[in-house]
């Protein structure tokens, strides 16, 4: 069955992916290009790397807190090879 709110979500993952390919980026980033919140993009990059279609790596620490992160897309030829 095709939701219409499942299609916005998959369409939203690509939109993710399909930034990812120009080169890593960071959350904030990412909100920024595509044009959501920050909260957001965390939360479909999330679910990204925990279905394997990302890498995330820590950024060095500036201060306080916790330290940045920075995804790139996974290439292993499979589904990812594909995303144009």
């Amino acid at each position: 069955m095709n939701s219409p709110v499942l299609g916005v979500v998959q369409g939203r993952r690509l939109e993710f992916l399909r930034e990812l390919r120009k080169g890593p980026a960071t959350p904030q980033e990412l909100s920024t290009a595509i044009g959501v919140s920050r909260a957001y993009a965390s939360a479909v990059l999330g679910q990204l790397f925990l279905a394997g279609h990302l890498e995330r790596d820590q950024l060095p620490s500036v201060g306080r807190g916790r330290p940045g992160v920075i995804y790139t897309v996974r290439v292993s030829g499979g589904a990812d090879a594909r995303i144009q």
